[in-house]
């Protein structure tokens, strides 16, 4: 069976607008034409820890990489495909995208909603929204949005089962723990460095 890939545009985890072209090729397949790192380039990176689902996530497939951004240095994986709708500027949410970042990058905004005060996944703050959560590791941001649907337990799988993707350690398996940001700096009471 063909699907159509997002015709114009998925809107991503910082707010911007991914272009994407009609695909018509094997539904769940990892695109290049539209990916700035494949799988082996993902592997081979050594900025910053990765945290992915593998190429593969339940029923997803991971179809798109991009980053590093210039800017904030994210790099965004983004599992399944959607069709697009939506009259003149059709849209569409993947199942599942997750960013990773340096810490430090965009801390004050990330960390405003003072929700990881209360929560924690695998032993690292968690805050955001119920829709777009992040998990404040020692290193790195870890943004994910689960597209829900008619599945609310979505996000926690996704979190349970995040693991590294590259070699920068600490090395994170499923259902790890994993290092925790410093309160204090998510508080804004000691520099981010």
């Amino acid at each position: 069976m063909h699907r159509l890939a997002p015709l114009l545009a998925i809107p991503l985890l910082a707010g911007c607008m991914l272009p994407f072209a009609a695909r018509q090729d094997e539904a769940g397949s990892f695109d290049r034409g539209q990916s700035s790192m494949a799988p082996a380039d993902v592997r081979a990176f050594s900025q910053f820890p990765l945290y992915w689902l593998g190429e593969r996530f339940e029923g997803w497939h991971l179809s798109v990489v991009t980053g590093p951004d210039p800017v904030t240095h994210a790099v965004t994986f983004l599992y399944g495909d959607c069709t697009p709708s939506g009259g003149d500027e059709p849209t569409c949410s993947l199942p599942i995208q997750i960013q990773v970042k340096p810490l430090c990058a965009q801390l004050d905004t990330a960390a405003h909603h003072g929700a990881w005060k209360r929560f924690r996944v695998r032993g690292a703050p968690l805050g955001g929204r119920p829709h777009l959560r992040t998990l404040f590791t020692a290193d790195v941001q870890v943004r994910v949005m689960a597209n829900r649907g008619s599945d609310p337990h979505r996000p926690d799988r996704v979190f349970a089962a995040l693991e590294s993707a590259n070699a920068v350690g600490p090395q994170i398996g499923p259902g790890d723990p994993f290092p925790p940001a410093p309160l204090a700096v998510l508080a804004g009471d000691e520099p981010c460095t």
